[in-house]
């Protein structure tokens, strides 16, 4: 990583792959971002100056990670014949769903 900016940049692309789920472009940036912490690591200022940007991707692939946990879970209230379930959303309040019949499945 040459300058700040080049690991703001590396941050703001991750971002934007974490916020579009392109999880393969994440997984292409995942050498560059090991460079930007082994930097970072022996640089304080830099860690002090990117410091904020790491944060908000780490909180943006914990809430990722949440809902695909979320969709787990969901698909195996289904595949148990759970037909309506409630849960909360991010704002806090309340939802209740109910699953419709699904024709089986197929194999194609």
């Amino acid at each position: 990583m040459k300058t700040e900016d080049d690991a703001l940049a590396l941050l703001s692309e991750a971002r934007s792959a974490i916020l579009q789920g392109n999880y393969p472009a994440l997984s292409r940036l995942s050498s560059q971002t090991e460079k930007l912490i082994a930097q970072a690591t022996s640089d304080p200022d830099l860690a002090a100056r990117i410091h904020g940007f790491a944060l908000r991707n780490q909180r943006l692939l914990e809430h990722a990670l949440r809902a695909v946990k979320l969709v787990q879970e969901t698909v195996e209230l289904r595949r148990n014949g759970v037909r309506a379930f409630t849960y909360y959303g991010a704002d806090g309040a309340q939802t209740s769903h109910v699953v419709a019949d699904l024709p089986p499945a197929r194999r194609v």
